[in-house]
């Protein structure tokens, strides 16, 4: 709250003469600012809830043997080389988004870790569904 009024205030000491539209855009974009740099914690739990189960289903295919043309159910023989970057990157932005919401405990969750998260998350959804890995079909 001390930001948003210092923020206010510094655009009406550096607004001068401006008419009062441009003070209101000015203050109405540095909320849009400070907004956007925080997330519901709600959507970071649920971000890394689908991360897990993404996770599990990974895990999951990774275990199975090679296709080799006789075995029904089978990894995909490539499968793995391409989930490893987005698997790897999802575990990393999990875990620090995780380590930021226990570390504040109450507060908004940081924006760029959500991201980072929804990003890595989404990078291996796609992979999975070119391989067909855990109903992503």
């Amino acid at each position: 709250m001390r930001k948003l009024l210092a923020i206010a205030f510094l655009a009406l000491s550096l607004s001068g003469c401006a008419s009062l539209q441009q003070v209101e855009t000015t203050i109405s974009n540095a909320v849009g600012v400070i907004a956007s740099t925080k997330v519901n914690s709600k959507s970071a739990y649920v971000a890394i809830n689908v991360f897990n189960a993404a996770e599990r289903s990974v895990t999951a295919y990774l275990r199975l043997p090679l296709c080799n043309g006789s075995i029904p159910v089978c990894r995909v023989n490539g499968a793995a080389a391409a989930l490893g970057p987005p698997f790897n990157a999802g575990i990393q932005a999990r875990n620090d988004l995780r380590s930021f919401m226990r570390a504040n405990k109450g507060t908004l969750a940081d924006a760029g870790l959500y991201n980072t998260l929804v990003a890595a998350t989404n990078s291996l959804q796609q992979v999975m569904t070119v391989y067909g890995i855990g109903g992503a079909k």
